[in-house]
């Protein structure tokens, strides 16, 4: 009889197959485990890290170094840790194993080197406070299986100690610099190295007063504009980089302008010659390096030449200031912008009060100082606020107290002009015509404050003049240029040591000539430009050695009635030259001024368009370091009962447009432009 199982019996059966089936679907299992690394070498009293990894039936893999059991055959060559870090004995070699779930894997260790002794040197120095000191260290290894100690070069992997880290630290990061010590004040601190758990002997530093390392000169970089001048000063470098007076006599010298002649340099004549003027000529391609020398120190500054930024302009008004004129004089003082319209733009105040009537404004090269030279042959100085002045406006001018400072000669037509590197101030007066054909006379000029001392044996000179009525100075600061009105020709002057002037030919120059100008796009191959009073103009090379004149070449202007100044652009290729008029011809010939091509030889050649009108009585002219901006300044208005500044800018080839006069003061004989050495 067949029996059916109860209820009971087939849930047990049915649990048993369960169980069954999930004995069937097993964990993955441990199947190998490996150690990392399988060989290493290090050096007794060093470790190193081993890592374990297990490997199981499924492919995966997991890191077992901080669970497996870790061991070392040879204890005393080496010992491991239960994180497998291994430490290094002594010399031999040992077995490390990894072992987990009952797998082991082993690495091959060796301990091939043991340090015995680390030396460090110098073993006693004394530097300078600042002054680093490097230290080496040597450390003397046995090696397995040889008899033969070997000696290494351990600085770079050596730990690095300063007892006083007040009076030095040494560098311990352990790479190039390793071992460099930088002294900081004045004592002693012990210097020592450990490695492998051997310190070192122990080195004495001892720091001493600061010594001179070099000279530091200032500004570094610099740039100058083309014609402008800046001053570098050296002082002695010190190891902590403090810094002194010279304390003995630099020279200088100035290398790798290009082009060549980019800039020159002349002494400042300050103690110990610890000053150098530097003058722009022409637009640096590769910056120059001026150095200043002392015994074995050097120090340099790298002055790159620009074609610099007009951002003032000063007009000296002999009577006054519109509306309504001043018993006294003033100066009227205008911000530039050269490429836009308001091309000038009063400054506050829009003008200087000057008690006696100014006739001429001169800039200093370096933009600290003007000159103002008035109808009695005085001289007047005045500092112009620099860029960011927090006591006035860029730009602006203050008068120096006690003015005048200087009484330069006779009482009627005075003009000045200061050399391109600052040291000097020429003044002419143009004399009575009967008792006196006119002087020069000569200053220094401080270039610490710009003060005024008397050059002797250039007082009262009165060597080839005859009333004169202009002085030019070539671009390099050798030779001086007299143009004297009262019997039409022009007087040289070779500039010697200290300003003095020798005098050289006095050379015939058309009729009624005014003023003159020199065009230096060129510093080796300069031209003087002198237009005269019957509507013509004589250029003149300059010998670039003696000063010399060359045989001038005149040409005459179609129309003009009086020319009276001129300017090149400064590319050196446009010649623009201002016509005074005469307004009593028949039928009256207008002031006007004219354009032209100039070659680099002084051929005046082809007109520029057709002149253009100016206000009445024009005399000075000026165009900004671009070439975009050309300004004359007027005696006199078509217009108005105010005098103006007539402003015209300049186009492609040299052509001018006339744009809105500025109204300014009843000017005298020229307009200074400020060109800032940017």
């Amino acid at each position: 009889m067949r029996s059916m199982p109860g209820r009971f019996t087939l849930s047990a059966v049915a649990l048993m197959c369960v169980v069954v089936l999930a004995a069937c679907n097993c964990a993955p299992t441990l199947r190998y485990i490996t150690v990392a690394p399988t060989t290493m070498s290090i050096d007794a009293g060093t470790t190193q890290q081993f890592t374990a990894t297990t490997y199981y039936s499924d492919g995966t893999q997991t890191d077992a170094t901080a669970t497996a059991a870790w061991s070392s055959s040879t204890p005393a060559v080496a010992t491991i840790s239960a994180a497998g870090v291994a430490s290094g004995l002594t010399l031999g070699t040992s077995t490390i194993t990894a072992t987990f779930g009952g797998v082991s894997a082993s690495a091959t260790l060796t301990v091939a080197r043991s340090l015995q002794t680390l030396v460090i040197t110098p073993a006693a120095v004394t530097v300078g406070a600042g002054q680093t000191q490097q230290y080496d260290a040597m450390g003397t290894y046995t090696i397995l299986n040889s008899t033969t100690p070997t000696t290494v070069d351990v600085t770079a992997v050596a730990g690095w100690n300063s007892s006083k880290t007040a009076v030095a630290t040494i560098d311990s990061t352990q790479d190039t610099t390793n071992g460099l010590a930088t002294s900081l004040t004045q004592g002693t601190t012990n210097i020592t190295a450990t490695l492998d758990g051997i310190t070192s002997n122990t080195a004495v530093l001892t720091v001493g007063a600061p010594v001179q390392t070099g000279l530091q000169v200032t500004p570094s970089p610099a740039t100058v504009a083309v014609g402008n001048a800046i001053t570098l000063t050296a002082v002695e470098l010190f190891s902590d980089a403090s810094t002194i007076p010279l304390t003995s006599a630099a020279t200088w010298t100035l290398t790798t302008c290009a082009p060549a002649g980019s800039a020159t340099i002349v002494s400042g004549g300050t103690a110990n010659n610890s000053t150098e003027i530097v003058s722009g000529q022409t637009v640096t391609t590769t910056a120059c390096t001026v150095t200043a020398t002392q015994g074995t120190f050097t120090g340099t500054s790298a002055v790159s030449v620009v074609a610099g930024t007009a951002t003032s302009a000063y007009l000296a008004n002999s009577g006054g200031n519109p509306p309504g004129g001043s018993a006294n004089g003033t100066i009227s003082q205008f911000s530039v912008a050269a490429a836009t319209s308001p091309y000038l733009t009063p400054l506050t105040p829009a003008t200087v009060t000057q008690a006696t009537p100014p006739q001429v404004v001169i800039l200093h090269p370096n933009g600290l100082y003007a000159y103002s030279i008035d109808v009695s042959s005085q001289v007047h100085i005045y500092d112009i606020a620099p860029a960011g002045s927090t006591t006035a406006p860029a730009g602006t001018l203050t008068l120096r107290s006690g003015d005048p400072v200087v009484v330069a000669g006779a009482s009627d037509t005075n003009i000045g002009a200061i050399d391109p590197t600052g040291r000097f101030l020429y003044v002419t007066d143009s004399g009575n015509g009967t008792s006196s054909l006119g002087t020069l006379n000569g200053f220094t000029i401080s270039q610490t404050d710009g003060t005024l001392t008397p050059i002797s044996g250039v007082v009262n000179v009165t060597t080839n003049l005859n009333g004169p009525s202009d002085a030019v100075i070539d671009r390099t600061g050798k030779f001086l240029y007299v143009v004297n009105d009262g019997n039409a020709s022009v007087c040289e002057f070779t500039i010697g040591a200290g300003g003095t002037v020798t005098a050289g030919v006095s050379t015939p120059s058309g009729t009624g000539p005014v003023f003159a100008t020199v065009d230096s796009a060129n510093p080796s191959a300069q031209i003087l430009i002198v237009p005269g009073g019957d509507n013509t103009v004589t250029t003149y090379t300059i010998n670039a050695t003696t000063g010399a004149l060359g045989v001038g070449t005149t040409t005459t202007i179609t129309g003009a009635a009086a020319l009276d100044n001129a300017v090149v652009d400064p590319t050196g290729s446009f010649l623009y030259l201002v016509d005074f008029g005469n307004s009593g011809a028949t039928p009256a010939l207008p002031s006007q001024v004219y354009a032209f091509n100039i070659s680099s030889a002084g051929v005046i050649g082809a007109e520029i368009g057709t002149p253009l009108k100016t206000d009445v009585s024009p005399g000075g002219i000026v165009i900004d370091p671009t070439g975009k901006l050309l300004l004359i300044d007027t005696n006199g208005s078509n217009n108005t009962s105010a005098t103006n500044i007539d402003l015209y800018t300049v186009g492609t080839g040299g052509a001018l447009t006339a744009v809105t006069p500025v109204p300014a003061g009843i000017a005298s004989f020229g307009i200074a432009l400020y060109v800032a050495n940017h």
